[in-house]
């Protein structure tokens, strides 16, 4: 457990995503805190593990690919050991430009289900969980009771939701 000065653990910052947008949230808010980096492409951490390690943060990269409930749920235990975890920020996702729809719908929708769901785990009192989206999302527009569905849908039960499984093979639909 990395310590400050008088030896009481540092605060933990968890960013899962390490691409431009997840190494700028990072830099921003690890400053002086223990920051535990998650990514799925193992090249991709580490690339910017080492750069944040240069540039002098106490940073460990953590590979975790969202679409994995249990290995969001090994972060979320690997980040609580760590210290007081007092804020993730989830930026992982996959774009309609790069990715099917199934693997947006695993990602960015049931990706983010297990991170909510398994950062709640070991939240503690201060805890402040925030998940970056596209703005894409601002584009579609489906009704309240999809939308209701889809924020209170049991994980296992999303990708069978009608407002789901209407999508077809459209990327930018998803």
């Amino acid at each position: 457990m990395h310590g400050s000065r008088d030896d009481q653990p540092r605060d933990v910052v968890v960013v899962t995503g390490a691409g431009g947008m997840g190494s700028a949230v990072a830099r921003r808010l690890g400053s002086g805190r223990t920051l535990i980096l998650a990514d799925a492409s193992r090249t991709q951490l580490d690339r910017t593990v080492d750069a944040l390690r240069a540039e002098g943060y106490a940073v460990r990269g953590v590979p975790t690919d969202v679409r994995d409930r249990a290995a969001v749920e090994r972060l979320a235990r690997t980040a609580a050991g760590a210290g007081r975890i007092t804020a993730v920020v989830h930026t992982a996702g996959v774009a309609a430009a790069t990715a099917s729809v199934s693997r947006i719908l695993e990602v960015d929708l049931l990706g983010t289900v297990y991170v909510i769901e398994g950062f709640e785990q070991v939240a503690v009192r201060g805890t402040s969980l925030v998940c970056v989206a596209s703005v894409a999302g601002h584009m579609a527009s489906i009704g309240a009771e999809d939308e209701a569905a889809l924020a209170t849908a049991p994980a296992d039960r999303l990708l069978g939701l009608d407002a789901v499984t209407g999508l077809g093979d459209d990327p930018t639909a998803a």
